[in-house]
């Protein structure tokens, strides 16, 4: 079972809502809402209240929820529309200021579909592995040609001596 919340419009950038959003996806949802409540960023409460609603629509289909069986599939945050205002400055001139504005949404699932995607990667590296270890050339064969080059160079010193 899947859930997403979304806000929309929310007061502040979306560089800095995705700072606190880094902090939380992948994780359960019982340690995302810890990471949330001692964080000490403004955007922290508002993620909050998304990931309560994505979780009280999971209580609302199913009833009563485990926390520890759900983790943080999808966590987004886009920018919204910008409110435009003008500050003057020196010389009749006008800077612009962006209030910015950014939606966020969180989806919410069950560990199980975490679970059958990490196996598949795991064969993928295996798999490349094997390939790589292929590939390598094998340094005892090139043990025997140094070896016979050492010969040669040892019977010309020694020729060399002698005359």
């Amino acid at each position: 079972m899947e859930a997403t919340a979304k806000a929309k419009n929310l007061r502040g950038s979306a560089r800095k809502a995705r700072l606190v959003l880094d902090l939380i996806r992948g994780k359960n949802v019982d340690d995302a809402r810890k990471i949330l409540t001692f964080s000490n960023k403004k955007f922290a409460l508002k993620i909050e209240k998304v990931l309560n609603s994505a979780l009280a629509s999971i209580t609302e289909s199913e009833g009563k929820v485990d926390l520890e069986k759900y983790h943080v599939a999808k966590a987004v945050a886009d920018e919204g529309p910008q409110m435009k205002r003008y500050m003057p400055r020196a010389m009749g001139r006008a800077n612009i200021i962006r209030k910015r504005t950014c939606h966020i949404t969180v989806s919410i699932a069950e560990n199980e579909e975490l679970e059958t995607k990490v196996p598949a990667t795991k064969l993928k590296v295996q798999e490349t592995k094997a390939k790589v270890q292929e590939t390598k050339p094998k340094v005892q064969e090139s043990k025997p040609k140094v070896q016979a080059k050492k010969a040669k160079d040892e019977t010309k010193k020694t020729t060399k001596r002698e005359a």
